[in-house]
């Protein structure tokens, strides 16, 4: 998209809402209506307060608490409730991981935080407890733990891109395959957690739920 259309990607290009549907539609990019327009708001803020690039966004910050607060600061002095619509603190972590890929940069909390980095945390007994805990409550747990647990290793991103890979595609799985070839922590994984669900529609819930699920088999 980027080498053939830059409408999307040009500073102070701002383009309708049509325009930028036409385009995620020809590209086959599969975002509702809804998402396209806070994409194109997330541009407006960024072209104007920080000139269209995103390692401005990090500068003078080092991790996602202090970053969450400056961004904070700037759209309550231009009277903004939320800067970037749609993203966190995990989509911050997420972005400066590619980013700290490509370039080297001062911020250092590159730990995005999911259900998936979660899961491996509850298995691997990093986690303790029982009943329910709130996913937003244990990331601020957790992020801390992670991130300085991963700056011991020069190359702690892909550290923690192996970690949210392997519990997004190993611990959902995980009793379907034969985890003990296939999982770095399996000796001392006790299983996968389970979802927290809603009582009434059984939907699962921003929650995790001990005790832990069956863990996949080891065939030898």
């Amino acid at each position: 998209m980027h080498d053939e259309d830059q409408t999307l990607f040009v500073q102070s290009v701002q383009p309708s809402l049509e325009k930028a549907t036409e385009l995620f539609r020809a590209y086959q990019i599969a975002l509702p209506v809804k998402d396209i327009r806070l994409f194109l708001e997330r541009k407006y803020h960024l072209d104007v307060f920080f000139d269209g690039d995103p390692l401005k966004i990090y500068e003078g910050v080092d991790n996602v608490s202090d970053l969450m607060k400056k961004l904070s600061d700037i759209g309550k002095a231009a009277g903004i409730k939320i800067m970037f619509p749609g993203a966190a603190e995990k989509i911050f972590s997420l972005l400066a991981m590619f980013i700290n890929e490509l370039v080297e940069i001062e911020f250092k909390d590159l730990v995005p935080i999911d259900v998936w980095v979660q899961s491996i945390s509850a298995s691997t007994g990093v986690l303790k407890g029982k009943g329910k805990i709130g996913t937003k409550a244990l990331s601020k747990q957790l992020r801390p733990l992670m991130a300085k647990s991963f700056s011991l290793h020069i190359e702690n991103e892909g550290a923690s891109n192996a970690t949210w890979i392997l519990g997004k595609f190993g611990c959902t799985h995980c009793n379907h395959q034969d985890m003990c070839k296939l999982c770095p922590v399996y000796h001392i994984c006790k299983g996968p957690f389970e979802r927290a669900c809603h009582h009434e529609s059984g939907n699962p819930i921003d929650a995790i739920q001990l005790p832990l699920k069956l863990k996949g088999k080891c065939e030898k």
